[in-house]
């Protein structure tokens, strides 16, 4: 009787299953590389939040790209005195 409930679970599970997305492609670089991936990029990024707002985390986005967070292509973080930078590569 049990393993029958078991496997009904599990049959129900198996239906609500979706394939996983495509990983994203994020990499970890150093502050010039970080700085010259935005001076560089071919459009206008705007920063969320707003650079003139104090945050610990922040991403740029590219508005032509579709809704956040999938228009999202740089990000940084800050903990205490250490920061990280990532950029995104299509």
């Amino acid at each position: 009787m049990l393993y029958g409930q078991i496997r009904a679970r599990l049959a129900a599970l198996r239906t609500l299953r979706r394939p996983f997305a495509a990983p994203e492609h994020w990499f970890d670089v150093s502050l010039g590389e970080f700085e010259t991936f935005l001076r560089d990029y071919p459009r206008p990024l705007a920063a969320r939040p707003p650079l003139d707002r104090p945050a610990h985390r922040r991403e740029w986005v590219d508005p032509t790209l579709g809704k956040w967070p999938g228009s999202a292509v740089a990000r940084c973080r800050k903990q205490r005195h250490c920061a990280g930078y990532q950029i995104r590569l299509f």
